[in-house]
This record gives C-alpha cells, sequence and structure tokens, in this order.
C-alpha cells in the first residue's frame, strides 16, 4: 500500500493526553496509525483516572485525540 505506520504504545506510560494529541497531529499524511494496547488502558472509564499516577492518556483524551483524526 506504500504507506507510513506510526505505532503508538499508549500503556508504556510515557504518554499523555497532549502527547497524543501530538504525535497524532504530527503523523504523516496518508499513514497507518498503530494504537498498541488501548485495551490496557482502563479497567472501566470510571477507574480510569484512579488506575494510573503521573503520565497516562485518559478516556476522555483518547476519544478526543481519535475525534481530531478527522481533520
Amino acid at each position: 500500500m506504500n504507506l507510513n505506520i506510526c505505532y503508538l504504545n499508549l500503556a508504556s506510560g510515557n504518554m499523555d493526553d497532549d502527547g497524543l494529541n501530538r504525535a497524532l497531529n504530527d503523523a504523516p499524511r496518508n499513514s497507518i496509525i498503530l494504537l498498541e494496547d488501548v485495551d490496557a488502558l482502563f479497567v472501566s472509564r470510571e477507574n480510569a483516572d484512579q488506575k494510573h499516577h503521573g503520565r497516562h492518556v485518559s478516556f476522555s483524551g483518547l476519544l478526543n485525540a481519535l475525534d481530531g483524526i478527522r481533520s
């Protein structure tokens, strides 16, 4: 398909909401974005902020970042 592949590991502990937005905005045009370990981020929506300490991607941040991909 001759497209770039951008790999983002969301469960690494080095990514937060702002970092995810920056990474998605910086991805080359016409690229495939692979979001690794999305399922490992949350036990439930309610426990998302209690589960992680420090830098993390919140459920709201993930949805906002994905919504911004269309533009």
